[in-house]
């Protein structure tokens, strides 16, 4: 516990492909809310990303190509929190999981606060878990 909240707070990676989701989740959930693209880098699928940003969707999207739109797509807004809501392990599919996050923040325009949903699907690799999807949803 103390070398995941150290790699937390000092935003590098926690060693090991012993990580659960949980832990992937929780990392990446950090990362977003300090709006650092290198937090979430190593999490990312090597095979890409199916990523949907606000009804924006792409398939098989490369880590490099990720993380420029994340950083375009937070300019847009201020966060003030992530949680982790939960994450579930398919026990049908022992090498799937997916993730749940809150993202609550406001526009960096209007000042309007907002809460969105982060969705993460997750992937056991060689590597470890790693997220493969990442689609975000907020209310209109």
């Amino acid at each position: 516990m103390v070398a995941l909240t150290a790699g937390l707070l000092a935003g590098g990676p926690v060693q090991g492909s012993a990580q659960s989701p949980d832990q992937v989740a929780s990392r990446f959930a950090s990362a977003w809310h300090r709006e650092q693209p290198a937090g979430v880098r190593e999490l990312f699928s090597a095979d890409g990303v199916r990523l949907n940003l606000e009804s924006e969707g792409y398939g098989g999207v490369a880590t490099r190509r990720v993380l420029a739109a994340l950083e375009s797509y937070w300019g847009d807004w201020v966060s003030t929190s992530v949680e982790v809501r939960r994450v579930s392990q398919m026990a049908e599919e022992p090498d799937r999981a997916y993730g749940e996050l809150a993202w609550h923040g406001s526009s960096e325009v209007t000042g309007e606060a907002f809460e969105a949903t982060i969705f993460l699907g997750l992937t056991r690799t060689d590597a470890g878990w790693r997220i493969d999807e990442l689609r975000t949803i907020r209310p209109r």
